[in-house]
């Protein structure tokens, strides 16, 4: 099995390349002043993990799901949201804190956080969160 690789695309985004070959994004704002031209384009994805609603980590979300059909991870409410704003029906995987989902073999289980969470237009997204991450070779990854 390959190793885990990370790669940070500015602000509160990156890339997680699983060990089995999936390739996560979290948080996805590419568009960012910090982001890599090259990054900006995405080739493929199967899962994007959301934290909260702030346009600065869900900017991108939805286009990727609608390119890739990757699978998303969010707390209930923010999930519903992405749906109605045109994320791919299906692929989207709401839950609340303290809950897990397996995801192709990767796990995420949801956290507390302390912020605030709404969307672009003013809706209430649900509360933010946390994740751990564990992919499939165990190696755990805690994104706060």
């Amino acid at each position: 099995m390959a190793s885990a690789a990370l790669t940070w695309l500015g602000h509160a985004s990156f890339r997680l390349d699983t060990p089995g070959g999936k390739r996560i994004y979290v948080d996805p704002w590419l568009e960012n002043p910090r982001c890599p031209e090259h990054e900006r384009a995405v080739e493929r994805a199967d899962i994007v993990a959301v934290t909260h609603a702030h346009f600065d980590h869900i900017s991108d979300a939805v286009a990727i799901g609608q390119q890739s059909g990757a699978h998303l991870v969010a707390i209930d409410e923010l999930a519903g949201w992405l749906e109605q704003q045109g994320y791919p029906n299906g692929s989207a995987g709401g839950m609340n804190k303290g809950g897990t989902q397996d995801v192709a073999g990767v796990r995420f289980t949801m956290t507390p956080a302390s912020h605030s969470s709404s969307t672009p237009d003013g809706q209430y997204a649900g509360e933010p969160v946390g994740y751990v991450i564990e992919l499939e070779n165990g190696l755990r990854i805690y994104v706060a």
